[in-house]
């Protein structure tokens, strides 16, 4: 392999796999639940004993057996849509969403930047593993402020914003970062003159602004040049409320995609240009490492942040822990380890461009 140095270090350690079965809801684009739960065990009998050496400052062999990095391993990529009550199929209240963030701090996650993850340049403390946050919609519950008269005294602690600026001073190794995927012309509710604070605050906070169309339409049903317009027109409402921001995602309305995907990477409409590096579908599994061939940037699946999604894939990545991406704590390498599972195995790409080191363990 072109500009890769593999360094292979002795540490021959065996993953106890366990097999269940669990509801598979068909995503094409990614592993499939029942495919990993069903998954027999397996062991590498055959491990090679090479010579041990110093990786790096970051990273040694008591590293290795202790935080058992994979950064092949799947990753969760987070859907939210409100955040208000009652609990409801598109509605998460503020105390479960506290709960949510509170769980997924104490189990190891930390928050990665979208864009980060999708080009490989996550920087993720060693044995975390990275998390990616979105919201739909640009609703209200979303980011709100709250006033008196027309002034803006603080954003509301119970919104989604709120929060999660309240759960990263008070747990700052939590990381900070979310994308939201906003109509323009809804823009949080409130006023328009709030709508571009609020957008401001997110792209100068570690937020991100996404695409999410003008008028949330089934893509596939459109025409090429209304896809197009939806998704220019975003674009266009977007640097309206802030001037020159970048939108460079798209998170598909419904997790329809349109019948020509190239249209959903690139396209212009009435001198509007737009760009995509990825593309969000709605549910149902974690997606696959950006270090994995079987990456697929503008067809990422999403987990919706709802109590029973929780429950099958923290279920899924107890009883199988190969699945899940642990970081080196290195950007400048990537650490797999010899045993893997059979739905990730032999799926590292070979056509990786930041050159980066492979440490194989």
């Amino acid at each position: 392999m072109k500009n890769k140095k593999i360094i292979f270090v002795t540490l021959i350690f065996t993953l106890a796999l366990t097999s269940c079965s669990n509801n598979n809801d068909n995503s094409k684009t990614n592993i499939s639940s029942k495919e990993i739960l069903n998954e027999q065990a397996k062991k590498d009998s055959q491990a090679k004993k090479v010579e041990v050496i110093k990786i790096s400052k970051k990273l040694n062999a008591e590293d290795l057996k202790k935080y058992k990095p994979n950064e092949l391993g799947l990753v969760m990529l987070l859907e939210y849509h409100s955040i208000a009550r009652p609990e409801a199929r598109w509605s998460r209240t503020p105390e479960n969403f506290r709960k949510d963030l509170e769980t997924l701090y104490k189990q190891g996650y930390y928050l990665v930047p979208f864009r980060d993850f999708v080009l490989n340049k996550m920087d993720v403390p060693l044995g975390k593993s990275p998390l990616v946050l979105t919201f739909d919609d640009s609703r209200e519950d979303q980011f709100r402020y709250i006033k008196k008269g027309k002034e803006i005294v603080k954003i509301d602690p119970e919104c989604g914003v709120g929060i999660i600026e309240d759960f990263s001073k008070k747990h700052p190794d939590f990381g900070k970062a979310a994308t939201f995927y906003v109509l323009p012309y809804v823009a949080f509710g409130q006023t328009k003159e709030d709508g571009k604070k609020k957008f401001a605050f997110l792209a100068s906070n570690g937020y991100e602004i996404g695409n999410h169309t003008v008028n949330h339409p089934m893509l596939p049903t459109l025409s090429d040049e209304k896809v197009v317009k939806e998704i220019a027109g975003n674009v266009e409402g977007v640097q309206k409320l802030l001037p020159k921001y970048e939108v460079n995602t798209l998170a598909y309305p419904f997790g329809g995609v349109p019948k020509n995907l190239k249209l959903a990477e690139q396209g212009e409409y009435k001198g509007t240009k737009y760009k995509n590096i990825a593309a969000l579908l709605v549910g149902s599994e974690p997606s696959y490492s950006p270090n994995s061939k079987k990456f697929k940037p503008m067809l990422l699946p999403r987990i919706q942040a709802i109590q029973s999604e929780f429950t099958r894939h923290f279920a899924l990545f107890k009883s199988i822990p190969g699945y899940k991406y642990i970081s080196d704590g290195n950007k400048e390498t990537i650490t797999i380890p010899n045993n893997l599972p059979e739905g990730i195995k032999n799926t590292l790409r070979e056509d990786l461009k930041n050159n980066k080191k492979l440490i194989r363990y």
